[in-house]
């Protein structure tokens, strides 16, 4: 199978979410302190962006579906060798609208706001983003199906009850022969 940046893959899991802890821990922690709303959001934002950064080096998780898309259309292709910036590999829909999607099992804004309600040292950062179930790649139409169902920020009940509303299966690269 094709690999894609192979080199830009994170090789020591434990030095790189020890990395982020730390740095996610000062932003909470303003989070938690702060009253201005204007710095508030700001901060959220950077939070934000670093969290999609953290989170961006390999989907954990494919639905059925996007797996069978990936074999019909790049069978070459290790879907969780793939980054979000592939994810026009398969084509678009639409402009705009690729074919797959790179999704947030846990929507990064639901994820901010659980640390920063939950967490309050370093190390409760680090074992709350050990628990993260990262991204998954899905298909455009299972997209609109979690969006028209009120769970694109949100996944109330986790993100295994709002999949399973949509009919979205899913599987880990483990369990594929």
């Amino acid at each position: 199978m094709k690999k894609f940046n192979k080199n830009r893959q994170v090789v020591n899991r434990e030095a790189y979410d020890l990395s982020f802890a730390r740095i996610a821990w000062a932003h909470i922690r303003e989070l938690q302190e702060n009253k201005d709303p204007i710095i508030r959001s700001q901060i959220f934002g950077n939070l934000n962006h670093l969290i999609r950064v953290w989170s961006g080096d390999r989907a954990k998780l494919i639905s059925k579906n996007a797996l069978a898309l990936f074999r019909e259309i790049a069978p070459d292709i290790n879907p969780f060798d793939a980054r979000w910036e592939q994810r026009n590999v398969l084509g678009n829909y639409a402009p705009r609208k690729p074919k797959i999607v790179w999704e947030h099992t846990i929507p990064v804004g639901q994820f901010i706001k659980e640390m920063t309600n939950e967490c309050s040292t370093e190390g409760e950062v680090l074992d709350k983003i050990k628990t993260y179930p990262g991204a998954c790649w899905i298909t455009r139409q299972e997209d609109d199906a979690l969006s028209s169902k009120g769970y694109k920020n949100t996944r109330p009940g986790g993100f295994s009850k709002c999949y399973e509303d949509c009919k979205i299966e899913v599987v880990a690269e483990s369990d594929i022969a």
